[in-house]
Parts: C-alpha cells; sequence; structure tokens
C-alpha cells in the first residue's frame, strides 16, 4: 500500500486511474492463480516462498538505497529544488 502511494505521487491523474486499475486487477488475480496453481499442479510451497522473500529483501534494500523522496512532502516542508 505504500508503495501504491508512493507511486501516484510521480503519475498524472490519468496514469493514476490507469496504474491503479492494473495494479489492483493483478493485485486481485494473484490469489485466484496461487489457488489454482496449488490445486491442481503442485502442492509444495517452500520455493516460492523462498523466491517471495528475496524479492522483498531486494526491494526493501533498493528502496532505501535509490529511492527518492516523495515530491509532495519535499514541496510541503519548503525543499523545492529536491522535489525537480
Amino acid at each position: 500500500m505504500v508503495g501504491y502511494v508512493y507511486i501516484n505521487e510521480f503519475l498524472t491523474p490519468y496514469w493514476q486511474v490507469v496504474f491503479g486499475t492494473a495494479l489492483n486487477f493483478v493485485d486481485g488475480t494473484t490469489y485466484l492463480w496461487m489457488t489454482l496453481y496449488f490445486d491442481f499442479i503442485n502442492r509444495h510451497y517452500f520455493y516460492f516462498s523462498v523466491v517471495g522473500l528475496i524479492f522483498t529483501c531486494v526491494g526493501i534494500v533498493g528502496a532505501f538505497l535509490y529511492m527518492p523522496e516523495s515530491p509532495l512532502w519535499a514541496i510541503k516542508v519548503g525543499q523545492t529544488e529536491k522535489a525537480k
């Protein structure tokens, strides 16, 4: 949810709607695909959990190192140079 709100600060209102719709569609169908996969194909979930954990750790480290400060927050505190 934090990533969704943060990304919306960088998008125009039109693209906020498009991105929000696409993200909610993908997020909603994830549970459907997981249910079908684990019911009909394979019941072993350990490797999916390991891959998810690795992606989460890489995402957190990448966010700390490379993600800029929110432009709306920078403008609110008077740091307009950072908001560019």
